[in-house]
């Protein structure tokens, strides 16, 4: 029970989106035998040339299939330990990353971030490696169903990320789970954005979809760097949506804004495409895909901690004129044991622990259908409770902008301090002075104002507040923000 080349599917072909720096966009096609000899090529080189050891952790940085698809189960295979992280654009995401401890080997296809200049030794560039002269010998698995095969942490919502460790055998439970709940087939055809973005997501949506299905497409997204244009390879990848009669996929953030902006009903040609989604659905997307393309879209609720789903509402033809987004539906099945307790916060235990565990997702369960009621966003600031919901409302009715739109608030509990990340500078003294004339409360006051974009700060498929923090700290200089 490892995850390993066994689970790929045997007619496997993959076709993957390069842009270079020159700003050309290619495809590569690569079939499982072709796959299959270059996990064993990587596999062999990290053993001869690196002395690879299982219990290595690895950052995988690698942009483009089929090179990240060989990495991602040579790494598996020798029972090294896949560090989640997302295209690291500042010091400060890669400082959050600290938590992993000792990085053993960073791989990547076309850039790295400066921060990594200090790790020089451990850089693998995979270009290289794909010109290794392997012997063709069988190469050997050391993974064991205990064996870790991936770190990642907590989104640090609350405060810093904590580590979190899932083995192989946790995959490999949910692998056929996820598959059997989506009702994938092997005439499926994927479409694949992302990699090792969050590690919750690999076994929601990659691997299952890896092993049922034969026919995959990728294109990397949200990795835009100073020599790429990723806006020339967004059209293209959704004008494979409709040529290549793709009826799977799963969006990440605004993601799905840009599969609206370029899908055309004129060249529709089928319709049987599910959108996944992680994130929050706008009404234009639902009049786009559902209603003009009469398409579904699938709202995946898990979490890092416990991965899943636990949810899978759907949104079709049929309801979306009445879709409610806080209404979840029944649990997908018992696999998890779910309970609301006296907070009327949702507990979760998993198949591997023994405890339940609260995430600070408030629900209410009527007529046996269970609606999330937001999060139990409650801080404690110089010992005093904090409300965050309430002081989100006050600064947007003082500012007259919207809360994770034009603005961010973050609580940063081991400091005492409130930091607000503004897409313009804030007069933080007049803010100050009118939430105090507001609620008479100083607690509530906020610290500092870190003036940058938004989409700056995303790690994976959710909002970084961590990497806020450690700006605000002054822990990290960023040169692309300023700190008011």
């Amino acid at each position: 029970m490892i995850i390993s080349r066994d689970i790929l599917n045997k007619n496997l072909v993959t076709t993957g989106f390069r842009l270079y720096p020159n700003n050309t966009v290619d495809t590569v096609t690569t079939e499982y035998n072709d796959i299959i000899r270059s996990i064993d090529q990587v596999k062999e080189y990290l053993i001869k040339e690196k002395n690879a050891q299982p219990g290595q952790t690895v950052m995988l940085g690698v942009f483009y299939w089929p090179d990240y698809l060989s990495w991602f189960f040579a790494c598996a295979e020798l029972g090294l330990i896949l560090a989640v992280v997302d295209y690291i654009k500042t010091e400060a995401g890669l400082k959050k990353f600290e938590i992993y401890g000792d990085i053993d080997y960073i791989v990547y296809d076309l850039h790295y971030p400066p921060g990594f200049e200090k790790f020089q030794d451990n850089l693998i560039n995979s270009n290289d490696v794909r010109n290794y002269n392997y012997s063709g010998n069988p190469t050997p698995v050391w993974a064991t169903s205990d064996t870790t095969l991936m770190y990642t942490t907590t989104s640090g919502t609350t405060g810093k990320p904590k580590l979190i460790t899932n083995s192989h055998r946790y995959f490999w439970d949910l692998l056929d789970r996820n598959a059997n709940l989506y009702g994938l087939k092997e005439s499926d055809r994927c479409f694949h954005s992302k990699g090792l973005h969050h590690g919750s997501v690999s076994c929601a949506y990659f691997l299952p979809t890896i092993k049922y299905c034969s026919t995959h497409f990728h294109a990397p997204y949200g990795f835009a760097i100073d020599n790429l244009d990723e806006d020339i390879l967004i059209p293209k990848w959704v004008e494979i949506f409709q040529a290549e009669k793709i009826n799977k996929c799963l969006m990440f953030y605004e993601q799905i804004d840009r599969l609206c902006e370029f899908l055309d009903i004129s060249k529709k040609q089928h319709n049987d495409l599910t959108v996944f989604v992680l994130s929050r659905l706008k009404p234009s997307h639902i009049e786009k895909i559902v209603k003009e393309f009469n398409y579904k879209i699938i709202s995946i609720f898990g979490s890092v901690e416990i991965g899943g789903p636990q949810f899978l509402p759907e949104i079709t033809l049929e309801n979306c004129d009445t879709y409610n987004p806080g209404v979840m539906g029944k649990p997908v099945d018992d696999m998890y044991k779910l309970k609301i307790n006296s907070e009327s916060l949702l507990e979760i235990k998993t198949p591997w622990t023994d405890e339940y565990v609260c995430l600070g997702d408030r629900f209410e369960v009527d007529n046996g259908n269970w609606i999330f009621k937001g999060r139990n966003n409650i801080y404690k600031i110089n010992g005093r409770t904090i409300y965050a919901l309430f002081l989100f409302e006050i600064v947007e009715g003082i500012l007259g902008l919207k809360h994770e739109v034009d603005f961010d608030i973050i609580f940063d509990q081991e400091c005492d301090s409130i930091y607000i990340r503004s897409n313009t500078a804030v007069d933080l003294k007049q803010v100050n002075i009118e939430i105090l004339n507001l609620i008479n409360e100083k607690e509530y006051q906020l610290n500092k104002n870190l003036v940058a974009p938004r989409e700056q700060f995303f790690s994976g498929i959710k909002f970084d507040p961590e990497s806020i923090r450690i700006i605000c700290r002054g822990q990290v200089i960023d040169n692309n923000s300023v700190l008011v």
